[in-house]
């Protein structure tokens, strides 16, 4: 989980484990516009915590997901 300007992203492995798919998939949806994401200057993605949150409670029904400790 990475934290830029107050807003908190996932990395494509968390994002493929909250819908139980692999990474491929997650990148493949957003590539197609299916899930929201942001292009760091490394070229990698990141994905809006609240976006997809909100997402996994439309499609999946899931209740609300638990906040993760951050790691130092």
């Amino acid at each position: 989980m990475i934290v830029f300007k107050e807003r908190t992203y996932l990395s494509r492995k968390e994002v493929a484990e909250l819908f139980d798919v692999s990474p491929s998939t997650v990148t493949r949806w957003a590539k197609i516009k299916k899930l929201p994401c942001v292009l760091t200057l490394g070229g990698q993605r990141r994905y809006p915590r609240e976006e997809v949150e909100r997402l996994v409670r439309e499609f999946l029904g899931k209740p609300e997901i638990p906040k993760r400790r951050r790691s130092r």
